[in-house]
C-alpha cells in the first residue's frame, strides 16, 4: 500500500465525523478504497465526477481516457 496507513486512518476518522478531505492520487485502487466521490481532472479542468456504483476501476479508466466535462 503506497498510502501511509496513519494518513489513511486519519482520513477515515474525519469522514466518519462528517468532514470531507481532498487529496490527489494516481493510484486507482487507493481512491476506490478511500473515496465516496471522485473528481477526474485533465489540464486543470474537471472532466468527470464519479460516486456510488460508478466508483469502480472500469468507469474511472473510461473517464480518464475520454471523459467529457459534466
Amino acid at each position: 500500500m503506497l498510502f501511509n496507513m496513519d494518513v489513511f486512518l486519519h482520513v477515515l476518522k474525519l469522514a466518519k465525523e462528517g468532514k470531507s478531505v481532498t487529496f490527489i492520487s494516481s493510484e486507482i485502487d487507493e481512491m476506490i478504497r478511500t473515496c465516496s466521490r471522485l473528481i477526474v481532472m485533465r489540464d486543470l479542468k474537471q472532466v468527470g465526477e464519479l460516486s456510488g456504483n460508478d466508483l469502480n476501476q472500469t468507469k474511472i479508466m473510461e473517464t480518464i481516457a475520454g471523459g467529457e466535462k459534466q
